[in-house]
């Protein structure tokens, strides 16, 4: 049977995630000197950005599989899905993997711990 409550909306804290997540990832592509090029666009060498990457990576994806234009459209379930497959995609291509943002995977990166001030 299914569910027939609506899917909740996305959560403030899951689209802060989202582009916490998207801001690591063009970090970490640039730090490896991977060029929009190389991921998306064969033609012109454009540095990843956040946006860039949510615009040209992100969003075209959660169209294709949720019919959805903006993010914030987006239920709980779907940034998982999306997530997902994009996270697969870029682990297979790249050899790039990021977990997605939570406070348990913020609180083992050393990225994000910030210096104790004494």
């Amino acid at each position: 049977m299914k569910n027939l409550l609506p899917a909740k909306k996305r959560t403030s804290q899951q689209n802060k995630s989202l582009h916490l997540w998207l801001t690591m990832l063009a970090d970490e592509f640039n730090e490896r000197g991977i060029g929009m090029r190389k991921i998306l666009k064969p033609h012109i060498d454009i540095p990843p950005t956040a946006q860039i990457l949510k615009d040209n990576l992100w969003r075209p994806v959660q169209e294709v599989m949720l019919g959805k234009k903006s993010t914030k459209d987006l239920t709980t379930g779907d940034i998982d899905k999306v997530f997902d497959v994009i996270n697969r995609h870029i682990a297979q291509t790249h050899k790039i993997h990021i977990p997605f943002p939570s406070l348990e995977e913020l609180a083992k990166s050393e990225r994000f711990l910030k210096p104790k001030n004494k």
